[in-house]
């Protein structure tokens, strides 16, 4: 992670970049007047402190300047942050207008071991449908099995299902905030570990929120849109990941669905199109051959209901056609989801789970993550 001509060595939060953090924090309020314009707050954010305040500081700016003049470190006793000076800092978020500091719900270890293995982001909104929220479930277990570390936002229902999947493998993942990383913590899975450019009592605002998109690209060495409408915001993190030099992904969706299009649009952009973890391995350059989880067999009627689902036969119409009536269906799909096979949607439609009953969502116990802190806190992802 030590980039070229970095010495060793160096503060994990120096004046320089505590500076800095005050400063975004007193702009806050002020900066989210430039949230729903993206490139422009990211030029804005690749200012320097005085170039900064010039741009945004309004009616406070002579106030700000002269506090600038006179600021002095505070103590930053509770909170755990590295800034760029830091060799320990991700080299592949020194692109121009990335982040100076990144602070952490948990030591700065964590963050090294988990930035240092190969990571993908998984990039989606936060509504999202159950489908997409099962893709991105099924791909983050499969790739943190591989060893990989997945990188997605802080809140939102995909990005959630992210952070589950990962937990599933036992591995940690990156969660980055758009406020205070501490805010973020308690709503996230145990292993999952928030980071944000914002110190702990910062409020990031809708700007926090899509200033942390940049945070997400920059992280990962792919980049996979798994859902999100047409417009420039679903876009606009994987075309910056692409700015990047990071390749880029996209899962297949129906074409019926309004969040199939944004990764449609990619995909016409000359995106890749990835159905399983095997081909995201493939663009970090990793052996894809993972083993396929065990199924257990099932009875014939179940793996009839089971085959049907597969098939795209999500209604209960369909279902009890061809499984002898209401009553059959019902008692078939009941049995597959105490199995793990199937889940049922927020629509009350049931789909089946990608990668079957292997794993379960809560089924890491305290033991292992305890284990897993362990090994983080010493280095090893």
């Amino acid at each position: 992670m030590r980039g070229p001509g970095r010495p060793p060595g160096g503060p994990l939060l120096c004046p320089e970049c505590a500076r800095r953090d005050w400063l975004l924090s007193q702009l806050s309020p002020l900066l989210d007047y430039h949230r729903g314009r993206r490139q422009r707050l990211r030029e804005l954010l690749a200012l320097g402190d005085e170039q900064l305040l010039a741009a945004v500081g309004g009616r406070r700016r002579e106030h700000l300047r002269a506090e600038l003049a006179a600021w002095r470190r505070s103590s930053a006793a509770g909170q755990a942050g590295i800034c760029r000076h830091n060799p320990d800092f991700p080299e592949r978020l020194s692109f121009p207008g990335g982040p100076h500091a990144l602070h952490l719900a948990g030591p700065p270890g964590r963050l090294r071991a988990l930035a240092g293995a190969p990571c993908v982001a998984l990039l989606g909104p936060a509504r999202c449908s159950d489908y997409g929220a099962e893709v991105a479930r099924s791909l983050a277990r499969e790739l943190a099995r591989a060893g990989v570390t997945i990188v997605a936002g802080a809140h939102g229902a995909l990005p959630g299902a992210a952070h589950t999947g990962a937990a599933e493998a036992g591995r940690g993942s990156l969660a980055v905030a758009g406020t205070g990383a501490r805010r973020e913590a308690p709503a996230l899975p145990r292993r999952a570990s928030a980071v944000s450019e914002l110190p702990a009592g910062c409020r990031g605002r809708g700007w926090g929120a899509a200033a942390s998109e940049r945070i997400v690209a920059g992280l990962g060495e792919v980049a996979v849109l798994v859902e999100g409408e047409a417009g420039r915001e679903a876009l606009d993190a994987p075309r910056l990941a692409a700015s990047l030099g990071r390749r880029v992904a996209a899962v297949p969706g129906r074409i019926t669905s309004p969040l199939a299009r944004g990764p449609h649009a990619l995909l016409a952009e000359g995106a890749r199109l990835v159905t399983g973890a095997g081909e995201i391995l493939e663009l970090l350059g990793l052996p894809a051959d993972l083993p396929p989880p065990a199924r257990p067999p099932l009875p014939r009627g179940l793996s009839c209901a089971l085959g049907e689902l597969e098939r795209g036969s999500d209604t209960m119409g369909s279902l009890a056609q061809v499984l002898g009536g209401a009553g059959p269906a019902l008692a078939a799909l009941g049995e597959l989801e105490a199995l793990g096979f199937v889940r049922r949607g927020r629509d009350g439609r049931y789909s089946p789970c990608l990668q079957g009953p292997e794993l379960k969502c809560g089924s890491v116990s305290a033991d292992a993550d305890g284990e897993m802190t362990d090994q983080l806190e010493g280095g090893r992802p």
